[in-house]
Formats: C-alpha cells, sequence, structure tokens
C-alpha cells in the first residue's frame, strides 16, 4: 500500500547536504583599523570546507593557516544554506576559537583566544564584521611564530605581558542573576540564570518546553575579557549538551540585553541538521 505525503513536507537534510555557497569568498574586515583580523577566505577543497584567515599586522599581515572548517550551520533545522560555522586555530599554547553566523549580507565573526603560556595574558574575545568582496585579494603574509608567546595580530604584539602572580579571576558581575526570554513565543530557552562557580560562571537554562517547575539542564562557562590584559568579563562561552542536543554558545550584554548565540547540533541523530540561532534575554532578578 502507498501513502501519499503531503507535498509541503520539508526533504530531511543531512549534514553533507549544506550549500556551502553562502559562506564561500573573500571577506574583507569592514574595519580598516583593524587590529585583529583583517580578512578570510572560505573555500570547498575535495568536498571539504576550508578556512584562511591572516591577522591585521603591520608591515605584513600574518599567516593563520588554511584548516577545515570543524563543522557548519543552517539558519534553521530545515533550511539548506550555511548560515554559519566554527573553527578553530591552534598556535601551540594559544587557541583561536572562531564561531561565525552570516546577518544580513555580513560576516560576524566572535574570535575567543586562551593562552597556556604562563604569560599572565587573559582569555579574550573580539567580535568583528566581515563583507564579501571579489575586489580584495590576499595581502602579502608573514608567517606566525609558533613559540612560547605567539603572536597572531597586532594586539597580540602589542600585549604587556604579565607575571603569572598577578593573574585575577574575571569578575563575572555583569552576568549574575536571573534573564528572561524577550520572546515570549520563543522555541529555544525560556530562562537562564548565571551564578559564580569556581573560576568562571555557571549556566541554568530552562527550555521553552518545560513546565515552570520543569526540567532544566546546566553547565559550566568560560569567562573572556575584552582584551588580554582585562580583568573583568565581558563575554562568555560554554558547552552545554541538553535532551539529545549538544549546544555550544556564546554571549554578551549590551545596553541592558543579554544576547546568545547557540550553535546547536543533534547528539542522538547525526543526520538531524546543525543550526544557529540566537536569543535575547531582559535581566528579571540579580543573584
Amino acid at each position: 500500500m502507498s501513502i501519499d505525503m503531503p507535498s509541503n513536507l520539508p526533504s530531511v537534510i543531512t549534514p553533507n547536504d549544506v550549500d556551502e555557497s553562502p559562506l564561500v569568498g573573500t571577506w574583507q574586515n569592514t574595519n580598516a583599523a583593524s587590529r585583529q583580523i583583517a580578512g578570510l577566505r572560505i573555500q570547498v577543497v575535495d568536498g571539504c570546507p576550508m578556512v584562511n584567515v591572516w591577522g591585521a599586522s603591520r608591515p605584513l599581515c600574518l599567516d593563520w593557516g588554511t584548516i577545515p572548517i570543524e563543522r557548519l550551520y543552517r539558519g534553521s533545522p530545515g533550511a539548506a544554506q550555511a548560515a554559519a560555522f566554527e573553527a578553530s586555530f591552534q598556535f601551540g599554547p594559544m587557541t583561536a576559537l572562531l564561531e561565525a553566523n552570516l546577518s544580513k549580507g555580513l560576516l560576524i565573526i566572535a574570535c575567543m583566544k586562551t593562552f597556556g603560556d604562563g604569560s599572565g595574558r587573559s582569555p579574550y574575545f573580539v567580535r568583528e564584521f566581515f563583507r564579501k568582496t571579489d575586489e580584495f585579494t590576499t595581502p602579502t603574509l608573514a608567517p606566525i611564530d609558533r613559540g612560547r608567546r605567539p603572536v597572531t595580530c597586532a594586539d597580540d604584539d602589542a600585549t604587556l605581558v604579565l607575571e603569572p602572580a598577578s593573574l585575577q579571576r574575571l569578575d563575572p558581575g555583569a552576568f549574575l542573576g536571573r534573564w528572561a526570554n524577550t520572546d515570549a513565543a520563543t522555541r529555544g530557552f525560556r530562562e537562564v540564570r548565571m551564578s559564580e562557580w569556581d573560576s568562571g560562571l555557571l549556566l541554568e537554562i530552562h527550555g521553552a518546553e518545560d513546565p515552570p517547575e520543569g526540567a532544566r539542564c546546566e553547565g559550566a562557562a568560560t569567562l573572556f575579557a575584552e582584551h588580554s590584559a582585562g580583568t573583568v568579563s565581558t563575554q562568555f562561552h560554554a558547552a552545554i549538551d541538553r535532551a539529545g542536543q549538544r549546544m555550544r554558545m556564546h554571549g554578551w550584554v549590551k545596553l541592558g540585553v543579554l544576547v546568545i548565540a547557540v550553535f546547536r547540533s543533534s547528539v542522538d541523530s547525526p543526520a538531524s541538521a546543525p543550526w544557529f540561532d540566537r536569543e535575547f534575554f531582559a535581566q528579571t532578578d540579580r543573584l
């Protein structure tokens, strides 16, 4: 017996079916005075999306190298085109994690740098904007010194080297408290509660499908400053599994609004399409 399926149902899209074309190309920083990432190029090589980044420096930009993009994300579970990606560069004791998404023709890149070189530098977060261009060519590049204290851009080179004993715990005060989603119809997080935990932040997340006292998930978040000599946290990053879903997220507070960018993928169903979302929260109570 055959069954006629409704014609308006979306077809199943596996991770290999994603259309990378919205991301492919050369992207130039909209800020010509950037001291972080000057530009990047995304291309597909033998079916694998690759990213090459060059760090802003003088007289030559610094070549971060070309690495595979770890995961592509769509703008929704049923969408066909890539709308976000994540990639991680390793420079000896320094790691630069990129979480990027498309928005209205711009590629927005959150770059999170952490250090294990004993230099006393705080982990820091930079968010920059890039436009796609056919006119911009790859600049002359210099190799990165991947030694004890890697320098990937002008800001790294200018950083004051502190003694490890001077390291301070980043102040998490901007995030502490209860935050309610500004969208009452959200299908994502209904509420996020944040409290101090060890050397970072503890996130308690309540999903939109939960009853008021229902199931929740929690996880630790790493705090980031605005620059490597900072002492106050201005962003956080977390990786949390919840109800068969793996979530990587970064967040910040702007003008009293908590913004969380969420990169979701399925743990139980590898064929399910990873997707990207952004949610907004207003503080309802401080802890």
